[in-house]
């Protein structure tokens, strides 16, 4: 109190910045000093400070979104950090491949530490952020995501991991305003399909707490995050008609014809991030009271259907697909959840289009849009989506419920009587249905359907 201290910035990125306050009377800081009275005890380098994000309003930089939980919610990486963090997350693998150092010390909330992330069995830097009675909540610093982790899972980190500050970045976005029950899954996961892979211009307009407010507009397009938002909102869950972009292949991506009945479309130009309209699941409204035919399902609650004037295009997209991709495709470099790709079936050998479902690194879940079944396809077979094989013929895989009946369960009171989803395939097998939708079931959010 009354004290005059020169102030010497030691930590400027953490929140609080940490700073030493130093006496020249006594010719000692004060941290030395409440340590040397019993008051303090040094500060072990064991909490990882907070990314080097703008503190003033209007400051923009260069950033990815790395994870998203709501619109108002989202982890932001700074593009000018990426090849630290590469280099970082390479040596961290080669190194806890081979030894992982149990964490011995007593824990606390905000201790850094390793885990290996679950969907992907990579290692990664994070703390603890919370503890219960049998497990931890870890919160993976350089993303922005948790997870639970139990003792045994967690790894002593060395403090050379920890002179890169954390990379995750958290900010919501400006003039965004929900309740969290009125934003729905359709809602998040066409945001997850919006962001992916982006690139965005962020400029800080304000704070609350250790949240940064901003806004973010793509660097390529100039499209305002935000504004696409709002559309999502709107529509309940469709992504705005420029939002999906991919890479294309390095081979040429003009489309051929399928054949003289494939429908018209202009040929796509050879160029990097082509955008991709998807639009998948089909609503059912719009086949209503057409001939159809169950191209898979489990049981009358979840099946799916396909067009039966439109199964020849489907042929012919087939054929048009093994044949281009006989000797492979481009494959991607990184798979992520809802990425719409070209996977080739282990059970078959043909290559389909499809959406992944999980964003493991070595053998990632698909759904095949034009028929509905899941599938986990080893990495190497999956390929990128040239654009024209997502606007040339529409997603054809449309998902129902059989109307007026109830599931049957077995025994554990989850799974289906094996005896009725057998029964239920021997009733549609090869044959024609009449489609008629009866209404959008809410808990569901599936249609469901007569079948006549």
């Amino acid at each position: 109190t009354e004290t005059t201290f020169t102030v010497k910035v030691a930590d400027p990125d953490a929140v609080p910045p940490h700073v030493e306050l130093f006496n020249a009377e006594k010719g000692m800081g004060l941290s030395n000093e409440l340590i040397s009275l019993g008051y303090a005890l040094p500060l072990k380098k064991k909490c990882v400070p907070m990314s080097q994000v703008p503190s003033i309003d209007g400051n923009t930089f260069e950033a990815k979104v790395c994870y998203a939980d709501y619109p108002w919610r989202v982890y932001l990486q700074k593009v000018s950090h990426e090849d630290q963090l590469e280099a970082l997350m390479n040596k961290l693998a080669e190194e806890y491949a081979h030894n992982q150092p149990p964490l011995t010390e007593d824990i606390k909330i905000g201790n850094a530490c390793c885990a290996k992330y679950d969907d992907d069995g990579q290692y990664y830097r994070c703390a603890i952020e919370g503890i219960k009675r049998s497990s931890y909540t870890v919160k993976y610093i350089d993303y922005g995501n948790t997870e639970e982790k139990s003792l045994s899972d967690l790894y002593s980190l060395n403090d050379e991991y920890l002179n890169l500050s954390a990379q995750a970045i958290e900010c919501a976005l400006k003039d965004i305003n929900i309740n969290v029950s009125e934003w729905k899954g359709p809602m998040q996961e066409a945001f997850e399909m919006l962001v992916h892979e982006k690139t965005y211009n962020c400029q800080v307009v304000g704070r609350e707490d250790e949240v940064y407010i901003v806004t973010l507009n793509e660097m390529k397009s100039g499209d305002s995050l935000t504004a696409d938002v709002k559309k999502i909102m709107n529509s309940g869950g469709q992504l705005p008609s420029h939002s999906f972009t991919t890479n294309s292949p390095s081979r040429d991506s003009t489309a051929p014809a399928f054949s003289s009945a494939a429908p018209e479309q202009p040929a796509a130009p050879a160029q990097n991030n082509l955008e991709l309209k998807i639009d998948w699941p089909p609503r059912l409204d719009r086949y209503n009271h057409q001939l159809a035919m169950v191209s898979w399902g489990e049981g009358p609650d979840n099946f799916f259907v396909n067009l039966v004037d439109r199964e020849n295009k489907l042929e012919q997209l087939h054929d048009h697909l093994q044949e281009v991709y006989s000797n492979g495709g481009v494959q991607v470099g990184r798979v992520f959840r809802y990425m719409y790709i070209l996977a080739r079936s282990p059970a078959d050998g043909f290559v389909y289009r499809a959406k992944t479902l999980n964003n493991d690194r070595n053998m990632p879940t698909v759904i095949y849009v034009d028929y509905g079944n899941e599938e986990d396809v080893p990495v190497s077979n999956i390929y990128e989506l040239q654009p024209y094989l997502a606007s040339v013929f529409p997603c054809q895989a449309i998902r129902c419920a059989l109307s007026g009946v109830e599931r049957l369960i077995g025994e554990d009171d989850v799974e289906m009587k094996p005896e009725i989803r057998k029964k239920f395939e021997e009733l549609v097998s090869d044959q024609e249905i009449k489609l008629k939708n009866i209404k959008q079931a809410k808990k569901k959010k599936v249609p469901t359907a007569t079948l006549r």
